[in-house]
């Protein structure tokens, strides 16, 4: 189901938008750890597309990310550290290291559903880090 809605981006600017509710199956987009991207691939693919994080130690090609319709992403990479922001606005990236292989997941579902608000609400750190 999509709805449409007012809401404050996490800088306090007001947008109107569609968003996804957890009812939907689909997430926006995903971006293979080689470079294959894949529009609205289903919810219950995310564990396999952490999994490719596991695959060898190819240090060239070494994350993968889920981006909601809103342009909000999180690119993971092995061994846990996580990048959040929005793809239009430098400013908005933070990251977090030691992220469980479960904790990555519960967070790109809930991205994939559109809940912003919940990712944004976790301990990140400013930036990309060290």
């Amino acid at each position: 189901m999509l709805v449409t809605s007012r809401r404050l981006d996490l800088d306090g600017a007001e947008h109107g938008g569609t968003i996804k509710k957890p009812s939907d199956e689909r997430l926006g987009s995903a971006l293979h750890r080689y470079g294959d991207g894949e529009s609205e691939p289903p919810i219950s693919a995310l564990p396999s597309l952490y999994d490719e994080l596991e695959e060898d130690d190819d240090i060239e090609h070494e994350s993968v990310t889920v981006t909601h319709d809103s342009g909000w992403s999180l690119s993971a990479y092995g061994g846990g550290y996580v990048i959040f922001g929005h793809l239009d606005r430098a400013e908005t990236e933070r990251h977090m290291n030691g992220v469980s292989r479960d904790d990555i997941v519960r967070l790109w579902t809930l991205l994939a559903n559109g809940d912003i608000d919940a990712v944004a609400r976790e301990p990140w750190k400013p930036g990309y880090g060290p």
